[in-house]
């Protein structure tokens, strides 16, 4: 059941790149020199306050900020003074939100010139998701999430250079869901729901090994890397706790076990030229062979149903699959004169996945039931640019891009009393584009661009794919010593007939930028405006309620997205910085932001047409300011408004204060 995503994810995005604790004093970090190094080194650590009202549920899957001492951010740099110094030339370190912050990230650098190079990369995000479903049931997450690279060069800047890397991607949390309960033996009640209570953990891990060699002016890179997955964790029976949903189904056990373990050898091969010539190549070849295991063993024992019986339910689902997928690119530069650009680039992609699946129920009676499958995607695609500059003031540019698909597949059935198989006509699609293109400078401080690009295909996989293509854009652009304007224009248009489901969809998006710096002070103002319509259209069938044919329907969704977005950052006294931020996103459905609030539900059926429009609105102001005590030290002060609301499952929102006080430090 889908959750709503894209509001939650236009309030985070300028959250994330507006939130207070993540400034950075405007004071020059301390150096220092100790037995010939250069340290530079400096530490911004407070406390953050957070005031809440509202939806506490929405508030932490979006923004998450709280109470609490904080090390907002650090950084530390030694460098040799002579880049001759002993285990090491270099050491960098940058650090932000740590000591408990839900969002923490670190980046770490060691080397020693021609010897060795050490890169490191930390992330973890902790993460809290109990918003409604658009559909019936609830869902609920509370999961911690460790990123983490690292990656080993040998000989750094030799023109042998030996690489070594690991990567490991980690989940882990409690959580609970809801699933339907219809099954083959009328133990359970349709309208009802088993929810269940979950221990997520998830890993990822990769080992890889390569080189990369220089010779006679080109370039080659070969990596091997293995790819292991595994995915544990139990499930049992929540029906007893607290739950929004009244539909929850009764049981006396439930439990369900689901590992799921996969490994995936990828090599990876790239050739290039290294220096500007006539003739210039880049190539790319890669090749993952992988394979899939799962079990899923569901146990359900029912007190009473619709029959007025108790029972049983055991379920067995054991999968195993293998995929094989091969992709590579090579693009060839030709450079004839001065004026001439010309690139040719041709890819293909191949993906074979082949397995087998079990499934067994026992309870009443008995059903088994074996399929195997199989599915191959190839497509090959060729595109050739050139750019051409007629005068000083004027270039233009051509495009031409071809594409060819073939989807196939083939089934198998095995019941207890029958059994066939199948194989199932392939699909071709076949997709042709071309475009052109004028840079045009119309005077000594102006720049102007118009593009535009027409695609047509005959047989597009799903109803989304693009079929009739017509993209168009304008870009603007003038500077005057300290003061820049721009403006752009995007139009995108895609239409899909087909016999059951057409489908269409067009987006519009228009904005203006301007920034301005004084000389003298060193003010600067940023501001912005930019909207984004959006229109689709696309056919449904409801499979769910329905006596004979399937009753077809049509899905429309509006949206547009508002934007405005104002910045200035001053100085008004020698040793004070002054940071002043509004961020204001709103989107109305396509009409009145308040009568489509206050009247329009976000899902509504108009007859045959279902008609989707996800009203919210996003406003946050922001202050910060940081007085530089002395050279090294400096105190800051920032605060933060998030205002939110949106109805999508209902009228929901909130309000929060975020604020922090913190020292910037250098040692």
């Amino acid at each position: 059941m889908r959750r709503h995503c894209l509001p939650l994810l236009l309030l985070c995005l300028p959250a994330a790149a507006q939130q207070p604790v993540a400034y950075w004093a405007q004071v020059p970090a301390s150096t220092r020199e100790f037995s010939g190094y250069s340290i530079l080194n400096s530490f911004e650590f407070g406390y953050r306050f957070a005031n809440v009202g509202g939806d506490h549920d929405l508030y932490r899957a979006s923004v998450n900020l709280g109470d609490g001492l904080r090390l907002f951010r650090g950084r530390l740099r030694v460098n040799s003074l002579d880049g001759k110094g002993g285990a090491l030339d270099e050491f960098r370190l940058r650090s932000s939100g740590a000591a408990g912050d839900p969002y923490q990230a670190q980046v770490m650098r060691v080397e020693k010139n021609g010897l060795y190079r050490y890169d490191l990369q930390y992330r973890q995000v902790r993460y809290h998701n109990r918003l409604p479903s658009l559909w019936r049931g609830e869902h609920g997450l509370t999961v911690e999430r460790a990123m983490q690279t690292h990656d080993i060069t040998i000989f750094p800047g030799s023109n042998f250079e030996l690489l070594l890397g690991y990567d490991r991607n980690g989940r882990s949390g409690p959580g609970f869901a809801s699933v339907g309960t219809t099954d083959s033996f009328g133990l359970l009640e349709a309208r009802n729901y088993l929810r269940y209570q979950a221990d997520l953990r998830q890993s990822n891990q990769q080992y890889r090994a390569g080189f990369t060699a220089n010779f006679l002016g080109l370039a080659l890179t070969a990596t091997h890397a293995v790819d292991h997955y595994e995915e544990e964790g139990s499930q049992t029976d929540a029906s007893a706790l607290p739950s929004a949903t009244s539909n929850i189904q009764l049981v006396e056990d439930f439990t369900r076990s689901q590992p799921f373990r996969g490994r995936t050898p990828i090599t990876t091969l790239a050739l290039r030229t290294r220096k500007d010539r006539v003739i210039g190549f880049n190539s790319r070849f890669v090749y993952a062979g992988g394979t899939r295991n799962s079990a899923l063993k569901d146990h359900i024992s029912v007190p009473g149903s619709a029959t007025t019986k108790a029972g049983f339910r055991e379920s067995f689902i054991v999968g195993d699959a293998s995929r094989k997928q091969s992709s590579g690119e090579a693009t060839i530069v030709l450079l004839p004169t001065p004026r001439w650009t010309i690139t040719n680039t041709t890819a293909f992609h191949n993906t074979r996945i082949d397995g087998d699946a079990s499934l067994v129920e026992i309870g009443f009676f008995r059903n088994e039931y074996l399929r195997f499958s199989h599915l191959g995607i190839r497509r090959i695609s060729n595109a050739s640019e050139a750019n051409y500059r007629a005068l000083k003031e004027v270039s233009l540019y051509g495009a031409y891009r071809f594409s060819t698909r073939r989807a196939r597949s083939s089934d198998a059935l095995r019941y207890p009393d029958f059994g066939f198989g199948r194989e199932l006509a392939p699909v071709d699609n076949k997709f042709h584009s071309g475009g052109a293109g004028v840079r045009w400078l119309p005077g000594r401080n102006l720049r102007a661009s118009f593009d535009f690009e027409v695609g047509r295909a005959d047989r597009p996989l799903t109803p989304t794919n693009e079929r009739r293509l017509h993209n168009q854009s304008a870009r603007l652009h003038w500077r005057a010593r300290d003061f820049s304007v721009s403006a752009y224009f995007k139009n995108r248009a895609n239409d899909n007939p087909t016999e059951l489901l057409a489908y269409s969809s067009k987006s519009r998006s228009q904005g203006v930028h301007a920034s301005w710096l004084h000389p003298k002070t060193g003010m600067v103002l940023d501001a912005g405006y930019s909207l984004l319509n959006m229109d689709v259209s696309t056919g449904i069938l409801d499979l769910f309620e329905f006596s004979g044919e399937p009753e077809r329907l049509r899905s429309i969704y509006a949206s547009s997205i508002h934007n405005l977005n104002f910045a200035i950052r001053a100085t008004p006294a020698q040793r004070v910085t002054l940071n002043l931020a509004y961020n204001l996103t709103k989107d109305t459905g396509g009409g009145d932001f308040d009568s489509a609030f206050a009247e329009r539900s976000a899902f509504s059926l108009e007859g045959a047409y279902l008609m989707t429009s996800l009203p919210m609105s996003y406003h946050s102001p922001q202050v910060r300011l940081s007085v530089a005590m002395k050279a090294n030290l400096a105190w800051n002060f920032g605060w933060q408004y998030y205002g939110y609301s949106e109805r999508i499952a209902g009228i929901r929102g909130f309000r929060s204060h975020i604020g922090y006080t913190s020292l910037t430090v250098g040692f």
